[in-house]
C-alpha cells in the first residue's frame, strides 16, 4: 500500500468520524476532522483551497478533500489535492508534476508520482511503489 493510499484511508476515516457527508455549505465537520487528521497540514490545504474558490464544483470539492485526482481537474485543484511537486517539467503547453524524495546528500530523487498536465488541466496520473 503506497503512502498516499494510506493517506487517503487516514483522511477518509477521520471525515467519517467526524459524521461529515458532504463540503458544499457544511465544512464544519471537515475542520473537526483535520484536528484530528494524521496529516493536518494536507487536511487544512485542502480545505483552505475549497473555502476560498465559491465556484467549485461539488465533484471538484470532493476531489480536492479526499486528495483524488480526475481527468480534466484544474491544475490548481490538483495542486491542493496532493501539495506542492517537488519538481516540475515545463514544455510550451504541458507540465509534468514529480512527487518524491530526496537522498539525504540531495544528489538523488527518489520519484515517487507524477500528474501530466495540458493546457492547465489534468491529463494523467502515475503512482509509483
Amino acid at each position: 500500500m503506497s503512502l498516499s493510499s494510506i493517506r487517503r484511508a487516514a483522511l477518509a476515516l477521520a471525515l467519517s468520524l467526524a459524521g461529515a457527508v458532504g463540503v458544499a455549505g457544511c465544512v464544519g465537520p471537515y475542520h473537526e476532522a483535520c484536528a484530528r487528521s494524521a496529516w493536518p497540514e494536507d487536511c487544512n490545504r485542502r480545505l483552505d483551497f475549497i473555502n476560498k474558490r465559491a465556484d467549485l464544483d461539488q465533484r471538484t470539492r470532493r476531489a480536492v478533500m479526499d486528495g483524488q485526482l480526475y481527468v480534466g481537474m484544474p491544475a490548481e485543484a490538483a495542486r491542493a489535492a496532493w501539495g506542492q511537486p517537488a519538481q516540475v517539467v515545463s514544455s510550451s503547453r504541458s507540465e509534468e508534476w514529480q512527487y518524491g524524495t530526496y537522498s539525504r546528500s540531495g544528489r538523488s530523487f527518489y520519484l515517487r508520482s507524477l500528474i501530466y498536465l495540458h493546457d492547465g488541466k489534468v491529463r494523467d496520473w502515475q503512482i509509483r511503489s
